[in-house]
């Protein structure tokens, strides 16, 4: 059951029927600074950035479609994908009762057709490309930090300092440690689905280094932090010795 349903008719078309036009779209903008605001304190900072995102194109759709019921919908059903793509597997797309299970669900763009990378694949990570990084609390707000550890975004090379502690993310090559599907979540019209999220860790005269600094971005779906068409360079084991 949808519970954002009342008498088949979602919960955006109603909010939508009730306001002015003015109205709706200042619905939408204070739902873009509600998460841009919160994303940094909550358990999930993508989750929200991505919901943010999610309204800011609705509010972008309805610029140039004003009479629609539901821009969400009218959105997923623009974009949605005939088939989902991990590596050479292809994956039937599951009904929306299935997301968030087992299942591994993504989403491949009309532009994402690529080969997807695979544990072992050693990379070059280019400056001025953008990655996630979980970096210590004190690093990012020094002593006004309220938790041990945040999740940053940043362009590389970037180098954190407190006091006489530094922490350095740098371009370079990388290994991959881990891939998943992952991202997605749910909103009051649905789900949107996960990308294809990889998980490097900086070689160390390169060698793997099981205590590299690691970075993580997606080949797939839409993320602030996306490396497309990024090929391995050569192979190696990264297994615990």
């Amino acid at each position: 059951m949808n519970h954002y349903k009342q008498r088949d008719k979602e919960s955006i078309e109603i909010i939508k029927s009730s306001l002015l036009k003015e109205e709706f779209r200042g619905f939408l903008v204070g739902n873009v600074y509600k998460y841009l605001n919160r994303y940094r304190y909550k358990g999930s900072p993508r989750e929200d950035l991505d919901k943010a995102i999610h309204y800011l194109e609705a509010l972008r759709y309805i610029l140039d479609h004003p009479d629609c019921a539901n821009p969400f919908e009218e959105l997923r059903q623009q974009n949605k994908p005939p088939q989902l793509v991990e590596r050479d597997t292809v994956y039937e797309w599951h009904d929306t009762s299935l997301f968030n299970q087992r299942n591994k669900i993504g989403r491949i763009m009309p532009d994402d057709d690529q080969t997807l990378l695979e544990v072992g694949d050693v990379v070059n990570i280019r400056a001025g490309l953008w990655v996630y990084v979980k970096v210590d609390g004190k690093l990012m707000f020094g002593d006004s930090a309220t938790y041990d550890e945040y999740h940053d975004e940043i362009k590389l090379p970037k180098t954190y300092t407190y006091k006489d502690k530094t922490l350095t993310f740098s371009n370079g090559e990388y290994v991959v440690v881990k891939t998943d599907w992952e991202g997605g979540g749910m909103n009051f019209d649905g789900p949107y689905p996960h990308g294809y999220c990889v998980y490097c860790r900086a070689l160390k005269d390169g060698e793997y280094d099981p205590d590299g600094n690691m970075i993580s971005f997606y080949q797939t779906g839409s993320y602030s932090c996306k490396i497309k068409n990024i090929k391995p360079i050569k192979k190696i084991d990264v297994s615990p010795k």
